[in-house]
């Protein structure tokens, strides 16, 4: 984790110590959710006045999209990732355990459902601004995999321009669940490309790299 004189400053060495980055991007992945987090604003609000070239990413559930939209437009953030998983509460219900909003912990489909619809408002109302939306989706065989077309119809509606459905890698409280194979993962981006382009070159890269390709 980097404080926001520490980030502010590892872009500034990035641009001078590199002659080919006068056009990269500056994403911002956590910890925890970016949108929840009042630092991220100042960084990247720091990052814009002083290098209004570079393309400012965040990597978002959702949740706060809707409500923090003023703020990330002001700071110069363009391009938006928003995890979505489900296509709907019933599905949901069985990937997240809690959502907590404002001053109240929901549970059980009641919490997906409030995530699910402030995760498509804020898509729409990004979009409506401008913003560039990439969605990223993990494939959990059983769970969210018959779905999939679903959720891109319904993404895809709300204005995302391109989709990553990425596998899913067993851990905690799905540690006992099955991986996709790369058969199951090909056939559901295929099926999902008719209805949203897809994206095909994700490395599920750790979210404290730098990285030029």
């Amino acid at each position: 984790m980097l404080s926001v004189a520490e980030a502010v400053n590892l872009v500034r060495s990035i641009m001078h110590s590199r002659q080919d980055a006068y056009s990269f991007v500056v994403g911002v992945a956590g910890p925890g959710d970016p949108l929840a987090n009042d630092q991220t604003f100042e960084a990247l609000g720091l990052i814009h006045k002083e290098y209004p070239h570079l393309l400012k990413c965040v990597s978002t559930n959702g949740l706060l999209l809707e409500d923090k939209l003023a703020d990330i437009v002001d700071v110069g953030i363009r391009a938006l990732t928003v995890t979505i998983n489900a296509a709907d509460s019933q599905i949901g219900k069985k990937i997240y355990s809690w959502v907590s909003y404002g001053e109240t912990v929901y549970h059980g489909e009641d919490a997906a459902s409030l995530l699910l619809a402030k995760q498509l408002r804020g898509i729409r109302k990004a979009a409506d601004a401008g913003l560039t939306i990439k969605i990223n989706t993990v494939l959990i065989p059983g769970v969210n995999d018959e779905h999939m077309p679903d959720l891109a119809i319904k993404i895809r509606d709300a204005g995302a321009k391109i989709m990553n459905i990425m596998p899913l890698i067993p851990s905690g409280k799905m540690k006992n669940l099955p991986k996709p194979s790369c058969n199951e993962l090909r056939n559901t981006r295929q099926e999902c490309e008719k209805i949203i382009p897809q994206f095909h070159r994700c490395e599920q890269c750790r979210a404290d790299v730098t990285y030029f390709p």
